[in-house]
């Protein structure tokens, strides 16, 4: 898939899906959730304070007869019920809403036996960049502070699942550095480098990974060709692995304010989708983040 439209288009296809949603007292949360409601994509049920949310809801052109409600009066209750909702086969998609990510983190973990698909979850910013041909990853700038190699293998076979399920096979993965030298002094490049050796060893499947690679090369043909740089990603990587949560939150919100992108997020290594957003996020962003948990939604 090259944009949000073709996305939001097999969330068409795919829908309606059930999406519960882990504290329904969100304005924004629910311009988006009415947005996918309208769209044919979404099905809602909130869980929280129902009078606080019937209260937001009157104040907006929503009707409030579209929503199914389900009383939670503490964050804790919220996110409980919410999940239990999932494990029950009545919802497909957990919806981060007014519930901090530490509070919802919590309750997934605890029955994580039941729910992870891989060692770790880990968060995928999807980017449509009006200068770039295609839809960009970047991965993990939400849930995993500062991975180690273990975890970097759990962040790119769950990207690589992710982009699987959005039609993608075999992506182009770069493991971003600041140049394409390994050196003990910078041990991102030398995790990058294991990775690299990893998947030429078959350890990682179903992706063309590189590493370390400097930014402007892994997305800039003509970069590249100036640094005299090989690499199998070609100046066209689907999938950024960056080193930290700062510097992949730093990159995607670069993105979004400087570049004027399309943006979505989604947490993978669940079997299901989990939306996670931030406080600060647009309707538009909340809308597209819905699109992608329907698209790849099972």
């Amino acid at each position: 898939m090259k944009n949000f439209a073709e996305i939001i288009q097999a969330a068409k296809t795919k829908g309606p899906c059930k999406i519960v949603v882990a504290g329904g007292e969100s304005k924004n949360i629910l311009i988006a959730l009415e947005d996918a409601r309208k769209e044919g994509i979404a099905e809602i049920t909130l869980v929280g304070n129902i009078k606080k949310i019937k209260e937001l809801l009157q104040g907006l052109p929503l009707k409030i007869s579209q929503f199914e409600l389900e009383e939670a009066f503490t964050p804790e209750d919220c996110a409980n019920l919410a999940l239990q909702f999932i494990l029950e086969g009545k919802a497909k998609v957990l919806m981060k809403g007014s519930v901090s990510t530490s509070t919802l983190m919590h309750a997934i973990l605890a029955h994580k036996e039941k729910i992870l698909l891989s060692k770790h979850i880990s968060h995928i910013f999807v980017a449509e960049v009006p200068n770039y041909h295609k839809l960009l990853f970047v991965t993990d700038g939400g849930i995993i502070p500062h991975p180690t190699l273990e975890e970097k293998v759990s962040i790119i076979n769950n990207a690589i699942l992710f982009a699987s399920r959005l039609g993608i096979p075999q992506p182009r993965i770069a493991i971003i550095g600041p140049s394409e030298e390994v050196s003990p002094k910078i041990p991102e490049t030398v995790d990058a480098a294991i990775l690299n050796t990893m998947a030429q060893h078959n350890q990682i499947k179903e992706a063309i990974i590189d590493g370390p690679l400097a930014l402007d090369v892994a997305i800039n043909k003509v970069a590249m060709v100036t640094k005299n740089i090989s690499s199998p990603c070609n100046g066209e990587a689907d999938i950024l692995i960056v080193p930290s949560v700062t510097a992949g939150n730093m990159f995607a919100k670069g993105l979004l304010y400087f570049a004027q992108a399309k943006g979505g997020g989604i947490l993978a290594g669940a079997n299901f989708p989990i939306i996670l957003l931030s406080r600060a996020d647009s309707s538009e962003i909340k809308f597209n983040s819905i699109a992608l948990a329907v698209a790849t939604s099972y």
